[in-house]
């Protein structure tokens, strides 16, 4: 008994060294493979068609991505259903720049569901992903796609040729799109292993670790105040310890300097512009997605309206409230059911 006992013991602790301790964010996600993080999310390619997985929290592979391409307007259905039924996964719907457009409901238990008005063509990913450190399961997932109006007429450009990232995975490119359209195209995938960087696809750099080495005499900044000199000892170069800058001076280039005051214009009130990049449903209630200029003053709870086309005129039910702001994007809830050509709004800061 005594030597089974040790034995059990011995092996949880092999266990233990292997898995190790792990506190970080990707920590539950250290096994799950080539389908996670969502820039390796796997194509569905097929609409209605089963696609069966499995997630498990206790074993590190946490999350599936999945992704489909949406030829145009419509309504993007996702189902699924999972068969450990004292576990519990989650299913949300995001679009091509990563923004979580709907954290799909219950359906079906244990099963979850959703649906999005999407009105833009391109690429839509789908996450499953086990929710406490207990659950794990199969699961089954499908997704549907139902035409719906028509597509876009024109998102009008000026100069042919010229590109713009979408994100940091695609880019759009202006041409001329029919007989009476000069616009940008679709969303063009930069690919794995690449990113969108002033209209071009790049590969994606890898930061490497500086080496410790360094010339005698060397400084540089170790903090918005501090910097390191470089001394040598035994025939290597050593960073000493960090010295604290006099005062209110910061470091630049590894020395003291005082900071520069920049005189900052106030802001003025008034309109701040953005456009529209889509409309979906959150819980039956449509929200608009909405892309803002860099430098604004935005927060959730500011008030705005959709023009009318490219007047300055206000669109009938077009009214709008911010919900959450995210850099330089922002979701508004409205009551609007159909943008269309109406992709200007205008919101007024506090």
């Amino acid at each position: 008994m005594h030597i089974q006992a040790l034995r059990g013991a011995l092996l949880t602790l092999v266990v233990v060294l292997i898995t190790g301790c792990c506190s970080g964010a990707h920590c539950p996600e250290r096994a799950s493979g080539g389908d996670w993080p969502r820039t390796k999310a796997k194509w569905a390619k097929k609409y209605g068609k089963v696609i069966n997985g499995q997630v498990s929290y206790p074993k590190l592979d946490r999350s599936d991505w999945r992704y489909v391409m949406v030829p145009g307007p419509g309504k993007l259905t996702v189902e699924m259903h999972w068969d450990n039924g004292t576990s519990r996964l989650e299913m949300s719907v995001w679009d091509a720049m990563g923004i979580r457009l709907v954290q799909c409901q219950d359906w079906r238990m244990p099963g979850a569901r959703c649906a999005v008005a999407v009105e833009n063509p391109g690429r839509y990913y789908i996450l499953v992903r086990a929710k406490g450190k207990d659950d794990a399961s199969t699961y089954a997932l499908r997704i549907f796609f139902k035409p719906e109006g028509t597509a876009l007429e024109c998102d009008p450009c000026e100069a042919i040729g010229e590109k713009k990232c979408l994100g940091d995975e695609g880019f759009q490119v202006c041409a001329k799109q029919s007989e009476k359209c000069v616009g940008w195209s679709k969303t063009i995938s930069c690919g794995d292993g690449k990113e969108c960087k002033e209209g071009s696809c790049v590969e994606t750099k890898v930061i490497r670790p500086t080496p410790s080495g360094c010339s005698k005499g060397a400084r540089r900044c170790s903090g918005r105040g501090k910097y390191q000199v470089c001394s040598h000892r035994g025939g290597s170069g050593r960073w000493g310890a960090s010295v604290v800058c006099p005062g209110s001076q910061v470091c630049a280039k590894g020395h003291c300097k005082t900071k520069a005051v920049k005189a900052v214009a106030p802001r003025p009130k008034g309109c701040v512009s953005g456009k529209i990049i889509s409309l979906y449903l959150d819980k039956g209630k449509p929200i608009l997605h909405i892309e803002l200029p860099a430098g604004h003053s935005i927060t959730a709870g500011n008030a705005g309206y959709v023009k009318q086309g490219n007047t300055k005129s206000r669109l009938k039910d077009g009214g709008f409230k911010v919900k959450r702001v995210s850099g330089n994007y922002c979701v508004a809830a409205t009551t609007l059911k159909v943008v269309g050509q109406n992709r200007k709004v205008c919101i007024t800061p506090n």
